[in-house]
């Protein structure tokens, strides 16, 4: 199947239909068009592969920008409810939308710092962000709580364990993790 050639004005296309909206939109490779553009406006969050996507000269393809922008749909109900990552993947989108950043991206240096810091972002909002309240308001009986171990470590006096624990975990290279 021969695939539409990329044009720069991205205001031709409309955003694909959601999911359940059309059954019968033609497929690529076995994907709807939804489905390949959600996949990879998720991997936009990854900055090692926009770093990959700077150093091939995607980046400085105007038809390449144009479709970046057509993405900006993805900011919007009612597709905003399918991403997976929706914090790294529209800021990522947002930084793509300027000039200075699809420079500077090339970096590795820059990608790896984008890379550590949404890794200390995301063990961070864990760490704090842990509750024993249910969306209702409800109290989670403490036999089925979960509580991660920098919390056990710093409710059992060990703050310093707690800190170091993180900032370990932040430091390691992110296809170590096993988040």
């Amino acid at each position: 199947m021969e695939s539409e050639p990329m044009s720069v004005d991205s205001t031709a296309l409309e955003p694909p239909p959601l999911p359940e909206a059309d059954a019968t939109e033609p497929k690529y490779g076995g994907h709807s068009r939804f489905e390949l553009e959600l996949e990879f406006v998720q991997a936009l969050g990854n900055p090692q592969y926009l770093n990959y996507l700077a150093s091939r000269k995607f980046l400085t393809n105007p038809a390449f920008v144009a479709y970046l922008d057509y993405l900006q749909y993805w900011t919007r109900p009612p597709y905003l409810k399918y991403l997976t990552f929706p914090t790294a993947t529209l800021k990522m989108l947002e930084l793509l939308q300027q000039e200075k950043f699809r420079q500077d991206i090339i970096s590795p240096d820059l990608a790896n710092a984008l890379a550590l810091e949404g890794m200390k972002t995301s063990v961070e909002w864990h760490v704090e962000g842990e509750s024993h309240t249910r969306g209702n308001g409800d109290e989670v009986p403490a036999s089925i709580r979960y509580t991660s171990p920098a919390r056990r470590i710093r409710s059992a006096g060990h703050h310093d364990k707690a800190q170091s624990a993180a900032s370990a975990f932040a430091r390691r290279p992110f296809w170590a993790t096993s988040i």
